[in-house]
């Protein structure tokens, strides 16, 4: 089926939709939606795109319903790499303060030990 636009599609500012008419010849078939934002920049085959889309979700979610259900998959992956970012990073952070805190008690150490310095100005 080989659709087209029936009518220039009208934007109505005051619900900010635009109303897309599109007709196919054989089988004889109209359908008009309105659609939400303005869409008076967009072609002629992304209007249609957007229509029958609008249409198969009326129809048939089944479809938005598994993109939906990628989306999410896709999601998860990224929430579980994030998840091993995070560990990782704390890994590293543990590893720093253990450093940092070694670092310090050597710092201490030496400093309470009397220099050479001090001790000739003792004496």
């Amino acid at each position: 089926m080989r659709y087209k636009l029936l009518a220039s599609p009208l934007y109505k500012k005051e619900i900010d939709q635009t109303t897309v008419q599109i007709i196919c010849q054989e089988p004889y078939t109209v359908i008009e939606r309105d659609l939400n934002g303005d869409l008076i920049e967009k072609s002629d085959d992304e209007l249609i795109k957007l229509v029958l889309d609008q249409v198969a979700i009326e129809y048939d979610p089944t479809d938005k319903i598994n993109r939906l259900d990628q989306a999410l998959l896709k999601v998860d992956e990224k929430l579980k790499e994030l998840d091993e970012a995070v560990a990782h990073s704390k890994e590293q952070s543990d590893m720093i303060q253990g450093a940092f805190v070694e670092v310090m008690d050597l710092v201490g150490k030496l400093m309470e030990q009397p220099s050479d310095d001090t001790e000739a100005q003792t004496n």
